[in-house]
């Protein structure tokens, strides 16, 4: 079984809004493909994406606690 490491990744913004220096974005580590949390600009940005990928988790682990509470009455 894979499992997968999230990271931080810093690029410099390009174009018009290169007056705003860096963007940070979260990522699956391994890849520089698409991140998994909007590109941030700021660290109340970041803030932001990091309490939603940590709402989103703690959804799924509800959803597992439930089915697997299920399983075990069965």
């Amino acid at each position: 079984m894979n499992t997968v490491n999230l990271d931080l990744h810093f690029a410099s913004i390009e174009g018009a809004d290169a007056s705003r220096g860096k963007v940070a974005q979260i990522y699956v580590k391994g890849t520089f493909g698409d991140g998994i949390s909007h590109p941030c600009v700021s660290f109340s940005e970041l803030d932001i994406e990091i309490t939603r990928l940590q709402e989103e988790l703690e959804a799924l682990r509800a959803k597992g606690r439930k089915r697997f509470t299920k399983l075990q009455a069965a």
